[in-house]
């Protein structure tokens, strides 16, 4: 009896792998008929959008999605920034997406499209709240959402579906769930894509990172199934069929080598490859660029390949993505902390990197107050106080222990961007703060202090508005 149902467990097996190998590449004709119709607005469709930042999870979740809803895939950046996902490109070159000369695919829609404009019925994918910033359309109705992210409470109706859970390291997890769910067999290619981008987003189910929850595991544990894949004491060693690399945790290291491979690129394009934004219920619009560079690299890339200031570049981007406030985290390196007599962080070997937050704001106007970015700063410098309690309990901000050690951050002008130096300089602020610190937790810190922000200098209800 035994012997008889390892059998019938190994055929099945072979069944589902045979039944995806067959159907292999032919998920994606359907995505670009679909966008084509609806971009030529001859057809209505489901919309799956990718959040601002557009890395691997959101094109993969996009694209996953809208295969499973049958809708069209949509990105949050230009047709021309997908070259700028290294990891991306490799992905889905491996696995056979066609590339066109600029280096973008036609399985997708990108923010430069010329979209619809009267209405959209959407599924966000590795985001919950619709960052309207990105397209003109009059009236969006969210019927889906699949992300990883803090939950920001928005869409709570959604008709399809709605599941936020940060605890999961991937949107692709989500995604996948509900795939593995609707079909037997789902094709080899697409399996392949969403496995490479859960290994590459939990760090290949290394604990050390604790970027990973059991539904993480679970769900690439079945992927592999499908893909045929025996089984291995530790998933990290698990075999990918054809994949990137021999192994899962192979599969990670490769992808995140390629998502470093920037030596060729320009401060501007290092700004805008990894980029999300957010629009708060009054208007305000706030961004944070994760940089794969120091500090000291992206000034030197700055004068050298853009031939502008540092600052100059933040407030172009913040004008090209009508923001407000624009925020950009660069990578860790060593630095003395910042004291009161000494502005420029200098190296020091005592093994301790650091990375940098810096930011630019436009000026507020009488018609645009923007936010207080002075109490901003004291709020961000004095964390872990008035750190919300939804946010302190989320996995990681504890893994990051930010609700005990805060950021450990102290503001300054970045030496070289003082209007005291050159009055035709734009300002730019900057702090060190924990290496430890990533955007996933920062944004959502940013938004919630803003909100607060806000929500004070609004006047009473009742009383008008001093002129």
């Amino acid at each position: 009896g035994t012997c008889m149902l390892r059998l019938a467990v190994v055929a099945k097996r072979a069944l589902l792998v045979l039944v995806a190998a067959r159907g292999s590449m032919a998920w994606r004709g359907p995505l670009v008929a679909r966008k084509e119709a609806w971009l030529a607005e001859s057809a209505a469709s489901v919309v799956v959008v990718g959040n601002s930042g557009g890395d691997l999870d959101s094109v993969v979740s996009a694209l996953a999605t809208a295969h499973l809803v049958e809708g069209v895939a949509l990105a949050a950046f230009k047709q021309s920034e997908l070259t700028l996902r290294r990891d991306a490109v490799l992905a889905l070159k491996h696995y056979g997406v066609p590339a066109r000369e600029d280096g973008s695919i036609d399985e997708l829609a990108y923010a430069d499209d010329p979209t619809p404009t009267r209405s959209w019925r959407a599924v966000l994918v590795d985001h919950n709240a619709f960052e309207g910033m990105s397209w003109n359309v009059r009236q969006v109705s969210v019927v889906g959402i699949l992300d990883h992210h803090a939950d920001e409470g928005a869409h709570a109706r959604a008709e399809l579906f709605r599941v936020v859970d940060p605890a999961c390291g991937s949107a692709a997890t989500l995604v996948a769930e509900r795939l593995l769910a609707a079909s037997e067999a789902i094709e080899a290619d697409l399996v392949g894509l969403l496995v490479s981008t859960i290994a590459l987003d939990t760090r290949g189910f290394d604990p050390a990172q604790k970027r990973f929850s059991a539904r993480d595991v679970a769900v690439v544990g079945e992927l592999l199934d499908r893909l045929g894949s025996p089984p291995a004491a530790d998933l990290r060693d698990r075999r990918v069929p054809d994949g990137l690399a021999p192994t899962v945790a192979g599969v990670a290291t490769a992808l995140l080598d390629a998502r470093a491979d920037v030596a060729d690129l320009t401060a501007a394009q290092l700004l805008r490859m990894d980029f999300k934004q957010a629009l708060l219920d009054d208007g305000l619009a706030l961004g944070v660029a994760s940089v794969l560079a120091t500090l000291d690299d992206l000034t030197t890339r700055a004068t050298e390949r853009d031939r502008l200031t540092l600052g100059a570049l933040l407030s172009d981007l913040t004008i090209e993505k009508r923001l407000d406030v624009l925020f950009a985290l660069t990578k860790p390196s060593k630095h003395r902390p910042p004291s009161a007599d000494d502005d420029a962080p200098a190296p020091r070997d005592d093994g301790e990197k650091r990375k940098a937050l810096l930011y630019f704001a436009h000026p507020p106007t009488p018609l645009n107050p923007n936010v207080d970015v002075a109490a901003l700063e004291r709020k961000l410098v004095a964390l872990p106080a008035e750190l919300p309690p939804s946010l302190a309990a989320l996995p990681l901000f504890q893994t990051q222990e930010i609700a005990t050690l805060g950021l450990g951050a102290s503001f300054r002008v970045l030496p070289g961007h003082s209007p005291v130096e050159n009055d035709s300089v734009i300002p730019l602020r900057y702090s060190l703060i924990r290496r430890e610190i990533t955007r996933k937790t920062i944004l959502p810190i940013l938004l919630s202090f803003c909100e607060s922000l806000r929500r004070q200098q609004r006047p009473p209800r009742g009383y008008p508005s001093s002129s």
